[in-house]
């Protein structure tokens, strides 16, 4: 997931996201590689996480937006 990929790398890590989002490395793991569906509140939290780095923001919006609409699309797939 591009959206936790970001995170990951504006933290420094996966095991810093992991902390960050306050759950298991194995569970961040399955989230990345969609084995488990994200839920919504961890997409939320990663979805702060990466517009309130403006840096990240800045180097590459294309990308910004690509993970933003990907945890949109999800949510409102869950909802339908």
């Amino acid at each position: 997931m591009l959206l936790l990929q970001a995170g990951a790398e504006i933290l420094g890590g996966e095991a810093e996201l992991a902390a960050y989002m306050d759950i298991d490395e194995l569970d961040l793991r399955a989230y990345l590689d969609g084995r488990k569906e994200l839920p919504r509140l961890l997409g939320l939290y990663a979805v702060d996480l990466v517009i309130g780095n403006r840096a990240f923001a800045r180097t590459d919006p294309a990308a910004l937006d690509r993970a933003i609409g990907e945890v949109l699309l999800a949510a409102s797939s869950r909802a339908a």
